[in-house]
């Protein structure tokens, strides 16, 4: 870690008070644990409707549109009645609740489909960044190695350019 102690630029008026930031050096190994990490530690995909969203969001319609659709029912089987309600009127404003709830169940597939795309998409994410990560390391450690032989040759060049200048001395 990096420690610099510099002016507070904020506030510019509290003259030789210094602001201390802290960056952390980038480890691209660690970076790399931590990545394979999330990728092996993932759990396998599952689907709970209960705690999706958005299936929440489709009952919480499909329960209210079901039941303007049974009140509606009921409301026109009771004016066949003289507008007395009736076991039919309630009978077939029931069937009429129910098959929105049932419709609600053929939605089921398609969010389960969304939901694991969603699981496949932050899976593949995570191994995109692994990959950039490796590469990020790769690069740094070739940086690395040719700035070593750059510095191996010079001391190569140097020896030589002693050498001969010793060699010449004793001639």
């Amino acid at each position: 870690q990096i420690t610099e102690d510099r002016e507070d630029p904020i506030h510019p008026n509290r003259k030789g008070e210094k602001m201390t930031t802290k960056t952390k050096t980038y480890d691209p190994d660690e970076e790399l644990e931590a990545l394979y990490a999330a990728i092996s530690r993932r759990p396998a995909f599952s689907y709970d409707p209960g705690a999706d969203p958005v299936y929440q969001s489709y009952a919480r319609r499909y329960a209210q549109d079901g039941l303007l659709a049974m009140r509606d029912t009921m409301g026109q089987a009771a004016a066949l009645t003289g507008g007395y309600g009736s076991s039919y009127s309630q009978s077939a404003g029931q069937q009429r609740y129910d098959e929105y709830l049932r419709s609600l169940g053929e939605v089921l597939p398609e969010l389960y489909g969304m939901a694991y795309q969603q699981y496949a998409d932050q899976g593949e994410a995570l191994r995109r960044d692994y990959d950039l990560a490796f590469d990020r390391r790769e690069a740094e450690y070739r940086r690395g190695l040719d700035r070593e032989n750059r510095d191996y040759a010079r001391r190569q060049d140097s020896y030589k350019t002693v050498s001969y200048t010793h060699l010449r001395a004793h001639e």
